[in-house]
């Protein structure tokens, strides 16, 4: 495969997620998921109470500067005959700057710093492509948000301003967001599930579906923070 066709595989995958993509605090974030009458056994804890223990797991990395960490990402659509895929080290410092590197010579490096996005080849033969101001749309804007709050833990205000949280059926320790009722990123972002390392707190996957049905899934590993 060629290296710029390398470059526009990355790009494609990278791009949607950060580009297409209130105060809440915790006590009115339970109001977001299903109410049940209380268990006289004690055998299994109220939906509220579930919540409260997957945000407080959350937010045991402390609210830092930063956060390094390895990601595989895929993405998957309709218009693919198989999920495309790519490799690399994430790099996020507080309070909006974002670096996604692909480990493939012939991929991209991905800066997202403010409102600015640069996408550069990992091959110097390619030229760089230049600064490009974020459609800040909507769903853009709430994606964006969230991912950061997400990975600095900055705390429940942050994470689920206009925001819907609830427990997915599942195994482990799992979160879904999604854009609140009425608000226009529900255009174009259907939910954010999350999965939390059950020791650390912190994200080991971020999977985004879209409101077209296309799935970003962001696994991440070998976390580490500033000390």
């Amino acid at each position: 495969m060629s290296a710029r066709r390398s470059l526009a595989l990355a790009t494609c995958l990278i791009a949607p997620v950060l580009m297409d993509s209130v105060a809440c605090p915790i006590g009115q974030a339970h109001a977001a998921a299903p109410a049940s009458a209380p268990n006289p056994t004690g055998a299994s804890p109220a939906p509220g109470r579930n919540l409260s223990r997957r945000l407080e797991l959350w937010a045991k990395p402390l609210d830092g500067p930063g956060l390094s960490a390895r990601y595989q990402l895929s993405r998957s659509s309709s218009l693919l005959y198989e999920p495309l895929q790519v490799a690399g080290s994430l790099t996020l410092t507080a309070p909006d700057h974002l670096e996604l590197r692909d480990d493939a010579p012939g991929g991209a490096t991905t800066r997202i710093s403010g409102a600015t996005l640069t996408i550069v080849a990992n091959d110097p033969a390619l030229p760089p492509s230049p600064p490009t101001a974020i459609q800040d749309g909507p769903g853009a804007r709430w994606l964006r948000e969230r991912l950061f709050a997400l990975l600095l833990a900055q705390g429940p205000a942050a994470l689920l301003a206009d925001t819907l949280v609830s427990v997915p059926r599942g195994p482990g320790m799992q979160l879904e967001l999604s854009p609140a009722r009425n608000h226009p990123a529900r255009r174009e972002v259907t939910r954010l599930r999350i999965k939390l390392d059950p020791d650390t707190g912190e994200v080991l996957e971020i999977q985004l579906t879209e409101a077209g049905g296309d799935l970003v899934t962001v696994t991440l590993s070998g976390h580490q923070r500033p000390g």
